[in-house]
């Protein structure tokens, strides 16, 4: 049986799908029955996940419940948030550790100044995307296995200090193709 993704996303406690392979993207709302928790026992889900919404958890346990680090089988993960001026924006981010094998993440909207302490345990990751971070300050703690790292739209001085000459450019070097805004660096 196939149901578009969109469709899919409209379903409130799809949680109880548990064995639920594909599940491109999941929309967290505050709601019953649309919560991240929702993802829980999802342990089957493969291929590519976009979490919309991350602003709409509640708290690091709520995303912890998630339970991102059993998802084996997810290659790509995408992490959207809308701004909300959350204090444990960071915290939330934390929490939803994905499992050390994913190929691809994509974080959106986040609003914390530094990444996740989880970025350096992911050992099969190949490209990170990191857009429209307005307060992202470093990009310290990179997968030293990393192949490709783009960061588009994020804050000025973030930008600028991820050129050569940039105060960013130790923390991310060792990466093979590095795209800056719409400029290849590397």
């Amino acid at each position: 049986m196939y149901a578009d993704s969109r469709a899919l996303s409209l379903i409130s406690d799809i949680g109880q799908l548990t064995d639920l392979q594909e599940l491109n993207v999941f929309h967290v709302r505050k709601e019953r029955g649309y919560k991240i928790t929702e993802l829980k026992n999802m342990r089957m889900l493969s291929g590519e996940l976009r979490i919309m919404g991350i602003e709409n958890v509640s708290n690091k346990e709520e995303a912890r419940d998630a339970n991102l680090t059993e998802k084996k089988n997810i290659d790509i993960l995408g992490l959207y948030h809308e701004p909300s001026n959350k204090p444990d924006s960071r915290e939330i981010l934390q929490a939803l550790q994905p499992h050390p094998d994913l190929k691809e993440l994509i974080i959106s909207g986040y609003e914390g100044c530094s990444l996740p302490e989880w970025f350096q345990e992911l050992t099969s990751i190949q490209k990170i995307i990191v857009e429209n971070c307005p307060k992202l300050e470093s990009m310290a703690g990179l997968p030293p296995i990393l192949e490709k790292l783009s960061i588009q739209k994020c804050s000025k001085e973030l930008m600028e200090q991820c050129s050569e000459i940039g105060a960013q450019w130790l923390n991310i070097k060792h990466v093979q193709r590095i795209f800056v805004g719409e400029q290849q660096i590397k």
